[in-house]
C-alpha cells in the first residue's frame, strides 16, 4: 500500500511538473507571436516609408537585380521621357545609354564593370551619359549601393542630373582656358614667383626670354635659369614689392640670345586667404627697341651738336632752319646769322650756274648729291669742302627737308699733295723714286726718239752698305744714304734725273748724249763721289760703288729694258771686283737671269728644306782619337743634285737668305746630336759655321739657346765658327755677341785664320777659344818655307795666348807629321776622313764607339 501511495505521489508530481512546463512554453509562444506581429507591422511601415521615399525622390532611382533595372521611380520615367515604369522594367542599364561612353569604352561592358565594383565595394560613384527616349543625352552622377531586399541582394541606384554643373564647369573651363590662352599668347612676359624666389607660373614669352621650356624651370629659383646678376636684380625688386605691398614698376634687364634686353616690368603682390603675401606676379614688356630708339635719338642729337662735320638743315624751299656748332666753326657764321637764309650765302664764285643746276637736278632725281665744292667763310677765305646733300621725304613721298653734311678738306688737300709727293719722291733722300724715274725715262725716250738723241741709264749701289747697316745700325745707314744723295745731286747736271730706286740702289737718267762714251763721265763722277769719306755721327764711313750703264738706242729702245740692262751691267761691275763701271753687253742679261733663277731656286730650297748637314771629323793628331766634327751645309737640288757651298753661300749672304739657311743648319745639328745621344753615340764637339748676317740681322744668341733648350744640348758640345775677315769688321760688337754665346756653354772659333788682318790687340780681348789654320797654308807644307813660317807663327801665337789650334785641309802623312811635330794638337782633312752625310757619319761614329 505504501508503495502504491509513493508511486501515486510520484506520478502526481510528474504530471504537475509537465503542466507547469507547458504553461511556460505557451506563454513564451504567445510572446514570440506578438513580437512577430509587431515586427511585421514595423517592416510594413518601413517598406511603406521606403516605397514612399523611393517614389518621392526627386532624383531618378532604380533597383537593379540581376544586372537589370527591375524597379524605378517616377523621376526616372520623367527624366527619360517614357510613358510608364513598365517600359523601363527588366532593362539593362546600357540600353538607356549611348553605345560608348566619353572615355571610349562600350556602355555595356562599362556598366557591367561598374555594377561589379558596387557588389565588391558596397558603394561606387561615377559619371555616366544617359539617353532619353527622344535620343538626346544628358550627364548624370550615378551612385550604386549594395542592399538586401526581400532576402535578395540588389543594387540601389540613384542618378543625379549634372547637366547644369557640367555646363558651369564647361564655362569655367572655357573661361580659364581663355585666360590661360590670353596670358600664354600675350606679347608681354607674365610670371609668378613665390616668396622663396621659385617660379610658379609663366607664359610662352617668358619661355622665349629665358631660352628654356617651362617644364624645365617651374619650381626652380631664378638663378637656375637666369644669369646670377640679373636673377639677383629681379629678386630684389620682388622683395621691394612684398615689403611695400604696392604695385610697383621697374626697368629690368635680361640677357637673351641676341643680346641684352630691357623690360618695363609691373609687379604686384599676391595674398592668401589669411591675408599673407605669398607671391609676386610680374608683367614685363620688352622696351629694348624703344630704349634703343630713344638712345639713338639722343645720340643723333649729340652727334648733330658735337660732330666735327658741319650740318645744315633746310625746309623744302632750301631755307636754312637749323645748323650745328661745327657749321659755325667751319664757316664763321653763327646760327642766328644763317637761319632763314639760303645756303647760297656760302658760294665762293668758283662754280658757275651750270654746276649748281646740275647739282640740284641730281638731288631732286636721285635723292642725294655728293662731291667736292669750294665755299667761302664769313671772313672771305675760300676753302674746299666735301659735301653730301640729301633730300628727306615725308610719308606722302614729298620732299620736306634737305640735309647738307660737309667737312673742311683743306688739310686733306694738303695731305693729298704730300701723298702725291710721297708717291713720286723718296721719303728718306727726297730724290725721285722708282715710279717718277720710270715716268721721266718714258718722257725722255719720247724726246730722244723725236730728236734722234742718245740717253743713258746709270745704275749703282754702294759696296759695303750692308756692313755699315749691320754694324753701325740702320739710323747710320739711313744718314749715309742721305749724304750720298746730296753729294750725287751736286755732281750731276741739273737736267739729269738722280733717283733712289730702293735700298742702297740709285739711278741717274742722262739725256742729250752725243756719243755713248759721254756716259763714262757720269760714271766717273759717281765713283769719285762714293770713294770720298762720309762723316756720319762721329763715324767715318768708307764705301765704294759698282756702276752699270745702259745706252739708248744702242742697247734697247724700251725704258724698262734699259733699266734692267743697267742693273745687269751693275752686277757685272760687282763681279769684277766692285768700285768700277761696266757698259751693258748682251751676255749680261743671261747672267742676270741666271742670278734671278738661282735666287728663285734658293728660296724654294729653303721652303722645301733641301739642305743637308754633312760632318767632317776632327782628330787628335797625337792619339788619332776622335774629338768632334765640323758641320758643313750641302744643297741637294732635285734636278742638279748635290751643290757645293761656294755655289750658293755667297748669293745667300747677298740676298739675306743665309739667315733661314743658317737657322735650319743649327736646328738640324742639334736634332742630330739628340738622336745620336739616344743611341749612345758620342759626337763630342760639333762646330757650326755662322755667316756675318746671322750676327747682325738676327738674334743668333736667342736662336742657339732655343735649340739647345729644345734638344737639351749639354755645355761644350756646340762650337760657333766665324771668319777672321768678318770678325775684324766690327770687333767690339762681335765681342759682345760672342761673350753671350760663351755664356750659353758654347765655345767659339775663328775660321780661316791667317787670311784676314787680325789685330793682336783685338785678338787678345775677343772671347775666342779656338783658331783654325786656313787650308791654304797647309796645302804646300812641308815643301813651302813661307807656309811653314806662317803655320809656326800661328801655332806659337795660339799656344802663347791659350788658344786651341786646329789645322784644316790635312791630306797627307807628311802634313800630319809636320803639324804634330810643331805641337799642333788637332786637325781635320781628307787624310782622316772626308765630309760625310748624316747616315754615313752615324755609322762612322758607331765604328769609333766599337774601337773604344
Amino acid at each position: 500500500m505504501l508503495l502504491l501511495i509513493i508511486a501515486l505521489a510520484i506520478i502526481i508530481f510528474i504530471v504537475r511538473r509537465r503542466l507547469t512546463a507547458s504553461r511556460v512554453v505557451n506563454r513564451d509562444l504567445l510572446i514570440i507571436l506578438h513580437n512577430k506581429e509587431e515586427l511585421e507591422k514595423k517592416l510594413a511601415a518601413e517598406e511603406a516609408r521606403f516605397q514612399s521615399m523611393f517614389e518621392d525622390s526627386p532624383d531618378p532611382t532604380w533597383i537593379i537585380d540581376g544586372h537589370q533595372f527591375t524597379l524605378c521611380n517616377h523621376a526616372a520615367v520623367e527624366i527619360l521621357g517614357y510613358a510608364s515604369k513598365e517600359a523601363l522594367n527588366n532593362t539593362h542599364p546600357s540600353k538607356l545609354s549611348p553605345e560608348f561612353q566619353p572615355d571610349g569604352e562600350a556602355s555595356f561592358s562599362k556598366a557591367e564593370r561598374m555594377m561589379q565594383l558596387a557588389d565588391e565595394r558596397g558603394l561606387h560613384r561615377f559619371e555616366w551619359i544617359h539617353t532619353r527616349l527622344d535620343g538626346s543625352h544628358f550627364p548624370a552622377e550615378v551612385t550604386l549601393s549594395r542592399m538586401t531586399m526581400k532576402g535578395r541582394q540588389v543594387i540601389y541606384c540613384v542618378w543625379r542630373d549634372i547637366t547644369e554643373r557640367k555646363e558651369i564647369e564647361r564655362k569655367e573651363f572655357e573661361s580659364q582656358h581663355l585666360l590661360t590662352t590670353i596670358i600664354d599668347h600675350a606679347a608681354t612676359l607674365v610670371y609668378i614667383h613665390d616668396v622663396n624666389n621659385k617660379l610658379i607660373l609663366c607664359n610662352q614669352q617668358f619661355e622665349k626670354a629665358v631660352g628654356q621650356q617651362r617644364s624645365a624651370i617651374l619650381g626652380k629659383e631664378r638663378h637656375r635659369f637666369l644669369p646670377p646678376e640679373i636673377a639677383q636684380e629681379h629678386y630684389q625688386n620682388d622683395l621691394l614689392v612684398l615689403r611695400s605691398g604696392n604695385t610697383t614698376s621697374f626697368e629690368e634687364t635680361n640677357l637673351e640670345a641676341d643680346g641684352l634686353h630691357t623690360y618695363l616690368t609691373v609687379k604686384n603682390p599676391l595674398y592668401s586667404e589669411n591675408g599673407e603675401a605669398w607671391a609676386v606676379v610680374g608683367i614685363s614688356t620688352d622696351i629694348t627697341a624703344r630704349k634703343r630708339s630713344e638712345n639713338e635719338g639722343k645720340l643723333a642729337a649729340t652727334v648733330f651738336r658735337h660732330t666735327a662735320d658741319g650740318i645744315i638743315i633746310t625746309d623744302s624751299s632750301a631755307t636754312i632752319i637749323s645748323v650745328n656748332q661745327a657749321f659755325t666753326s667751319i664757316t664763321g657764321y653763327h646760327a642766328q646769322e644763317a637761319i632763314g637764309r639760303n645756303p647760297s650765302m656760302l658760294q665762293s664764285g668758283r662754280h658757275d650756274k651750270v654746276f649748281y643746276e646740275e647739282m640740284w637736278r641730281h638731288i631732286i632725281e636721285k635723292g642725294v648729291w655728293q662731291g667736292e665744292i669750294w665755299n667761302r667763310r664769313k671772313n672771305g677765305e675760300i676753302f674746299p669742302e666735301w659735301q653730301t646733300i640729301t633730300s628727306v621725304k615725308n610719308e606722302a613721298g614729298e620732299i620736306s627737308n634737305f640735309v647738307s653734311v660737309f667737312s673742311d678738306i683743306t688739310e686733306v688737300k694738303h695731305a693729298q699733295e704730300k701723298l702725291e709727293r710721297l708717291a713720286h719722291f723718296d721719303a728718306l733722300t727726297d730724290l725721285p723714286n722708282r715710279v717718277l724715274f720710270k715716268d721721266r725715262v718714258t718722257q725722255a725716250l719720247g724726246h730722244a726718239k723725236r730728236n734722234h738723241k742718245k740717253l743713258a741709264i746709270v745704275l749703282f749701289d754702294l759696296d759695303g752698305f750692308k756692313t755699315v747697316n749691320d754694324s753701325l745700325g740702320h739710323s747710320i745707314g739711313d744718314r749715309l744714304l742721305q749724304l750720298v744723295a746730296q753729294r750725287l745731286s751736286k755732281y750731276m747736271r741739273s737736267e739729269d734725273t738722280v733717283s733712289r730706286l730702293g735700298g742702297d740702289e740709285f739711278a741717274v737718267l742722262i739725256t742729250e748724249l752725243n756719243a755713248s762714251g759721254d756716259a763714262i763721265l757720269a760714271a766717273q763722277k759717281i765713283l769719285s763721289a762714293s770713294q770720298q769719306p762720309y762723316f756720319v755721327d762721329e763715324h767715318t764711313v768708307m764705301v765704294t760703288s759698282s756702276v752699270g750703264i745702259s745706252i739708248f738706242p744702242d742697247d734697247t729702245e724700251d725704258g724698262n729694258e734699259l733699266i734692267r740692262n743697267a742693273d745687269a751691267a751693275m752686277y757685272e761691275a760687282k763681279s769684277k771686283g766692285r768700285n768700277t763701271y761696266c757698259f751693258y753687253q748682251a751676255e749680261m742679261t743671261a747672267k742676270a737671269q741666271q742670278r734671278l733663277s738661282a735666287e728663285r731656286d734658293l728660296r724654294r730650297a729653303i721652303e722645301n728644306r733641301e739642305f743637308e748637314v754633312w760632318y767632317q771629323p776632327q782628330i787628335d793628331l797625337s792619339t788619332q782619337l776622335f774629338l768632334g766634327a765640323e758641320a758643313l751645309v750641302r744643297w741637294r737640288d732635285p734636278t742638279r743634285g748635290l751643290i757645293p757651298p761656294l755655289d750658293f753661300i755667297p748669293l745667300a749672304e747677298q740676298n739675306g737668305m743665309i739667315l733661314a739657311i743658317g737657322e735650319q743648319v743649327l736646328h738640324q745639328v742639334c736634332a742630330d746630336f739628340s738622336e745620336w745621344r739616344s743611341r749612345q753615340l758620342n759626337a763630342k764637339r760639333l762646330a757650326i759655321n755662322v755667316a756675318g748676317p746671322q750676327f747682325y740681322r738676327s738674334d743668333i744668341v736667342a736662336t742657339i739657346k732655343r735649340y739647345m733648350d729644345q734638344y737639351q744640348i749639354p755645355h761644350g758640345v756646340l762650337e760657333i765658327e766665324i771668319t777672321e775677315t768678318f770678325m775684324m769688321e766690327n770687333p767690339q760688337e762681335i765681342k759682345e755677341i760672342l761673350s753671350k754665346i760663351q755664356q750659353l756653354g758654347v765655345t767659339t772659333a775663328i775660321d780661316d785664320f791667317g787670311t784676314g788682318f787680325s789685330s793682336l790687340a783685338y785678338l787678345r780681348e775677343l772671347p775666342i777659344d779656338t783658331l783654325k789654320i786656313d787650308r791654304t797654308f797647309i796645302r804646300d807644307i812641308p815643301s813651302s818655307s813661307k807656309d811653314i813660317a806662317i803655320v809656326r807663327a800661328i801655332l806659337a801665337l795660339g799656344n802663347s795666348m791659350g788658344f786651341n789650334v786646329v789645322a784644316e785641309g790635312i791630306e797627307t802623312q807628311e802634313q800630319r807629321d809636320f803639324l804634330q811635330a810643331e805641337d799642333c794638337r788637332e786637325g781635320q782633312g781628307y787624310y782622316f776622313a772626308k765630309p760625310m752625310p748624316k747616315a754615313e757619319f752615324t755609322q762612322w761614329l758607331q765604328n769609333q764607339s766599337d774601337i773604344v
